[in-house]
């Protein structure tokens, strides 16, 4: 595998291990199992197993936000239709694939044990999700579309609270019927 390759595989191994297990549950030889590269060629790219955590997350931000800006982008979507694709798209992405859950919301789960880089990263990864919601529900607002109750902002935190807990009720329980209800909830909050 050339270097690219090598860093990518890397960081794609950790993502999943962090998904399905959580940050403190997995290891370098976990990784190095996978990819089939010596733990020393890991700790080449990523000196500490936090300095890996915090890329996964950067990266997995910059996805993220790459699809959500596409989903935003597409006009023909009213901004109910914008809110509810947001949260198909979490599930989609977490519950419905490989046995995985939110990524931000398990490091989330494990945030005493996490250095700052880490809980900086997804912090704003987080923070990012929430700004994305906002700015739907806003211009939902001023389309007519959406309520203005409270604040675009405190209706993205709730809708994204919503969406987070439903996630580990829904892997809890293995019951989609949670993923309808916050949709019906989502929707009398913003409208």
């Amino acid at each position: 595998m050339r270097d690219t390759q090598v860093y990518e595989k890397i960081l794609e191994t950790a993502e999943l291990l962090i998904q399905q297990r959580g940050f403190n549950a997995f290891s370098f030889r976990d990784i190095s199992n996978v990819v089939g590269v010596k733990t020393s060629s890991i700790h080449y790219y990523f000196p500490t197993k936090s300095a890996l955590a915090a890329a996964v997350v950067h990266r997995h931000a910059e996805n993220t936000l790459a699809q959500l800006n596409a989903l935003e982008a597409n006009r023909k979507l009213s901004f109910e239709q914008m809110l509810l694709r947001y949260i198909d798209f979490i599930f989609n992405n977490t519950y419905k694939t490989e046995t995985k859950m939110c990524l931000g919301g398990m490091l989330a789960t494990e945030v005493l044990t996490l250095n700052d880089e880490v809980r900086g990263a997804v912090k704003h990864f987080l923070a990012l999700n929430e700004s994305w919601l906002a700015r739907i529900i806003q211009m939902g607002i001023e389309s007519g579309e959406f309520n203005k109750s409270n604040s675009s902002q405190e209706l993205a935190r709730a809708v994204f609270a919503l969406v987070e807990g439903c996630l580990v009720l829904v892997r809890l329980f293995d019951d989609e019927r949670y993923l309808k209800a916050i949709k019906l909830q989502a929707l009398r909050l913003v409208k």
